[in-house]
């Protein structure tokens, strides 16, 4: 026979159990339905941004500036919100991040990496991000450490490799002055980032001609593998316009002169006829000829790099055709100059000049009474964006 009470507390558990289980399972699905909300909401946002950036750049219904002004004001404004709702969001902070830089508002964005970033420090898409902004100001020895970290946080992703490769060959002088990299190691970590990217990808055309390229960049190259690279990549090109794939026959001949193969070289420089490719075509040939005479093999390996002349005893580096520049290193190189343009007009120790940027990223100077003003911002919108 079952003791009463005993059985009456059994029933009681039991039944508590289910109250318990009951209420748990309301929890989680509260739960889960409060994120399946903020995610449809932030994805809502994203609509709003996408057909936004598609109608901003329209060409068949131009729409005014004060009307895309309106309508970015509107998309911020809904991130602010979210963001007020989840602010530990980290891709609602990433995303507003990347939509303030395309708004032109860099310092902005880069407050929300920044907050991501303490939020989950693993993130190389965030440093990568935190980078662009440092790098722009010319804060290049802050800004390396964030790139270093965006390729150990994603060592299989190739886009990381080949901006920290562009970061390293636009900027060399500058770390090396710096102290940061002597000259040599800069050389073979730019490099060794290019050959990462283009065997992590070993389909993107670009990040293999980069690589090609590289092997000019530096002061003792392979030119075994150097050649074979340039071979693989006209091998592959056979589709492309005519005067890329005169650029590439260029590399490979400029790969055989350093081979002792000058034979070869001059037969592959005979069918190049791009006229942008003419003089560094008439330079190699030349030294060829030169290198006949003498019996003697290009100096290009053994001449000190301070005192090259590229005329005679190395060709300038092969410029990339316009197709063959990522938007990444166009930015990087647009920055670069730039960076260049301020470091002259500092060298002229004008104290009585100031240097700011115009909204069409034009260099705009100033003399020191109108110094309280603020530069022009360099974009459509006028709004008091949240810090983070």
């Amino acid at each position: 026979m079952v003791h009463l009470p005993y059985f009456r507390n059994f029933l009681s558990s039991i039944f508590c159990s289910f109250v318990a289980m009951g209420n748990f399972e309301r929890q989680e699905n509260y739960k889960h339905e409060t994120i399946t909300v903020a995610a449809q909401r932030l994805g809502q946002i994203v609509e709003r941004e996408q057909l936004f950036l598609k109608n901003s750049s329209s060409r068949d219904k131009p729409i005014t500036e004060e009307e895309l002004t309106r309508r970015a004001q509107g998309i911020i404004s809904s991130y602010e919100s979210y963001l007020e709702d989840n602010p530990r969001d980290v891709n609602g902070l990433i995303l507003y991040g990347k939509f303030l830089r395309r708004m032109g508002q860099p310092r902005h964005a880069t407050g929300l990496f920044l907050e991501a970033d303490k939020i989950d420090p693993r993130l190389a898409v965030v440093k990568q991000n935190i980078a662009n902004y440092l790098v722009e100001e010319g804060r290049l020895a802050d800004a390396l450490p964030f790139l270093l970290k965006a390729v150990e946080l994603e060592p299989k992703e190739p886009v990381y490799h080949h901006q920290f490769g562009t970061f390293l060959f636009l900027f060399k002088k500058d770390l090396s002055s710096l102290g940061i990299v002597s000259i040599q190691t800069n050389e073979r970590s730019m490099h060794e980032a290019f050959r990462s990217a283009s065997e992590l990808a070993p389909d993107n055309f670009e990040y293999k001609l980069r690589y090609a390229q590289s092997f000019f960049d530096i002061s003792d190259p392979d030119f075994d593998k150097a050649l074979g690279v340039w071979q693989d990549l006209r091998n592959e090109a056979g589709d492309h316009p005519l005067s890329e794939r005169e650029y590439l026959a260029l590399g490979e001949a400029r790969a055989m002169t350093q081979l002792g193969m000058g034979k070869e070289a001059v037969t592959i420089l005979k069918t190049i006829t791009s006229p942008s490719l003419r003089a560094t075509r008439e330079s190699l040939i030349k030294e060829l000829k030169q290198s006949d005479a003498t019996g003697k093999p290009s100096p290009e390996k053994t001449a000190e790099p301070e005192k090259r002349d590229n005329r005679n005893t190395q060709l300038s580096p092969l410029p990339l055709p316009c197709k063959f520049i990522d938007d990444n290193l166009r930015r990087l190189r647009h920055v670069s100059s730039r960076l260049e343009e301020e470091k002259l007009l500092r060298d002229l120790k004008a104290d009585a000049i100031r240097v700011e940027y115009d909204h069409h990223g034009q260099i705009r100077l100033r003399s020191t009474s109108f110094s309280g003003l603020q530069p022009v911002p360099s974009s459509i919108l006028n709004s008091d964006s949240r810090h983070r």
